[in-house]
């Protein structure tokens, strides 16, 4: 009885482990395989779905004419029968547990089951999105949660670090030294200079050009290697870019308003990219920027950095107005100290 009990109770840690090590091995998002005839794209996306105008493609080393699969596995946690439809203009075929079930009612049971879904560009404009229902809900798009797949083809993992590596070179404007002839490569510019010196305080250029990740270690910004005098010289011609038309007067300093542009930074989503321990840090921003211009940045991040990725908060003035004082009161002193004379001219 003892040996059977053994047996039985190793068989069931067995196939809980299989269980388990299934779930592990799951990873989000479907395998997409593109093809226009002349390239073939293997890479991995949260969902198939897309929008695409008549010039556009899903990919963009892809043609406009070109044929799409996403394979992996469709997670069903209710068993019950369900209907799956491509929406749009797209024509597509769906498949589950290798059967056509486009637009057909089909009994899921509880788990994973295998999903492809086709779909060849006709000429045009194109949309599509994997819809399902069932008798307990609505119609609603396929949420990224219920599409996973097993294994990543060496490919589509490769096909993901060069993507992650084109970012890079975007963002850190890498052509902006090393012209490139490709087309998929877009430069990212730094902000706009041309009103700077009446933006930030003086004394922050010269400590800025000698040493960029002293004030933010994850900056784009290369440092430059300048002599103490050149520095001077470019920061002196950076504080006379002024903008002539400028009317922001600069707050006198005020309590209330710190607390509720601390209260509001809190909530209107700030923390999203500038909370944590890895977030985009915004310590000593004091010893840049000047709280009203800040607060007239907030308003229109494009209207200084055109290819930021600072979004507008659609924060009315007084908002602004507040969260602008609050972050100013974070100063980073050595930020502060004069850097001498310079020589505008040279």
């Amino acid at each position: 009885m003892k040996l059977f009990l053994l047996v039985v109770i190793c068989l069931l840690c067995i196939c809980t482990n299989s269980l388990f090590a299934d779930e592990k091995a799951a990873a989000p998002g479907l395998v997409a395989t593109y093809a226009d005839g002349k390239h073939r794209i293997v890479t991995l996306v949260a969902t198939p779905d897309f929008v695409l105008g008549d010039l556009e493609s899903v990919h963009p080393q892809l043609g406009t004419a070109f044929t799409a699969e996403w394979n992996g596995l469709l997670k069903i946690v209710k068993r019950a029968p369900y209907t799956l439809t491509f929406d749009g203009t797209a024509d597509a075929k769906i498949r589950v547990d290798e059967k056509d079930v486009s637009g057909k009612p089909v009994d899921l049971d509880l788990g994973d089951h295998p999903i492809q879904i086709t779909f060849t560009r006709k000429p045009g404009s194109a949309r599509g999105q994997l819809i399902w229902s069932a008798d307990f809900f609505a119609s609603e798009p396929v949420p990224p949660s219920a599409l996973v797949h097993r294994d990543t083809p060496p490919r589509a993992a490769l096909q993901g670090r060069i993507e992650a590596g084109q970012l890079l070179v975007e963002q850190l404007n890498c052509t902006a030294c090393h012209q490139t002839m490709s087309t998929l490569i877009i430069s990212r510019p730094g902000p706009d200079l041309s009103t700077v010196g009446t933006r930030l305080h003086p004394s922050w250029f010269a400590k800025w050009l000698a040493s960029p990740r002293s004030f933010r270690a994850d900056t784009a910004m290369p440092h430059a290697p300048l002599k103490a005098d050149e520095i001077r010289d470019i920061s002196a011609y950076l504080t006379t870019l002024k903008n002539p038309n400028n009317k922001v007067k600069e707050p006198q300093p005020s309590t209330s308003h710190v607390e509720t542009g601390k209260q509001l930074f809190d909530t209107v989503g700030c923390t999203a990219c500038h909370g944590g321990v890895k977030g985009h840090s915004l310590d000593g921003l004091g010893s840049k920027w000047l709280p009203g211009q800040l607060a007239e940045y907030l308003l229109n991040p494009k209207a200084v950095d055109h290819s930021g990725r600072m979004p507008s908060m659609l924060l009315q003035k007084d908002e602004a107005q507040a969260i602008a004082e609050y972050l100013v009161q974070s100063k980073n002193p050595e930020f502060e100290v004069k850097a001498g004379e310079g020589d505008v001219k040279h």
